[in-house]
């Protein structure tokens, strides 16, 4: 009966195990090693946040341009995609950005 017992825990809690590694591994291990190979080759971005990316940075920044009035000009760009005109201003034209794990 011992032995059942452990066998009946034991799999169970391997398979979580090798779940939550492979989890960390494709959310955590992968986004980071990417932003610092970019790194290295001179291609800056905002950093990556665990599991999000960057959806609740966008997220605000576009909240914030929606909530103030438009300039009577043709240059929408800073109000419809408020995050790309900040990021090109501050990292220039070659920029890491992320959406959830996947970088853009």
């Amino acid at each position: 009966m011992n032995e059942l017992m452990k066998l009946v825990i034991g799999v169970p809690c391997c398979f979580f195990l090798i779940g939550l590694i492979k989890f960390l591994y494709d959310y955590l291990w992968i986004p980071l090693r990417i932003q610092h190979m970019m790194n290295s080759q001179g291609i800056k971005g905002p950093p990556y946040r665990f599991f999000h990316g960057n959806n609740k940075q966008v997220a605000q920044m576009k909240k914030d341009a929606s909530a103030k009035p438009m300039a009577l000009t043709h240059d929408i760009f800073p109000t419809l995609q408020p995050h790309i005109y900040s990021w090109l201003n501050t990292y220039g034209k070659n920029y890491l950005s992320w959406n959830g794990a996947l970088n853009l």
